[in-house]
């Protein structure tokens, strides 16, 4: 300790020894090192295959879209259907597309009756997802 005279006043300071603290930090390290173990573990070792080159999707379509025009006839892709045939129709569907969805497109000013009575026959033949969108003429 020294005494250091600072305008009349005695003071004592006081130094920290850092050596001891850094030893202990020393000998802690080293006593983890030492007390951890390195081994590796034995495990299989698997050879992950390759990813496929992309295949072109081949799938049938999963949606079929059934029109009703202005003069409420129901068209699907593009051929002529009474509405007590779409039941049967819908069911084949669903035979080769378990998940498939109808779309029911319809005119705005087309009667809303015939749209009701093609929602219930898909409803009636399973179809899960039944959807009624607006069609857009184009010309």
């Amino acid at each position: 300790m020294k005494k250091i005279v600072e305008g009349g006043r005695r003071r004592a300071e006081s130094e920290l020894d850092m050596a001891p603290l850094i030893d202990m930090i020393f000998i802690l390290l080293i006593f983890f090192l030492v007390a951890t173990s390195f081994t590796r573990e034995s495990g299989v070792e698997l050879k992950k295959p390759k990813p496929a080159p992309a295949q072109p999707d081949t799938r049938k379509k999963t949606n079929v879209t059934v029109e009703i025009g202005l003069d409420n006839r129901i068209f699907i892709e593009g051929r002529v259907y009474d509405v007590r045939t779409i039941r049967a129709y819908m069911e084949q569907f669903l035979l080769d597309v378990p998940r498939g969805t109808v779309v029911i497109a319809t005119d705005k000013d087309s009667a809303i009756g015939r749209v009701i009575e093609v929602m219930d026959q898909c409803k009636l033949a399973g179809v899960k997802n039944v959807s009624v969108a607006e069609r857009i003429e184009t010309k």
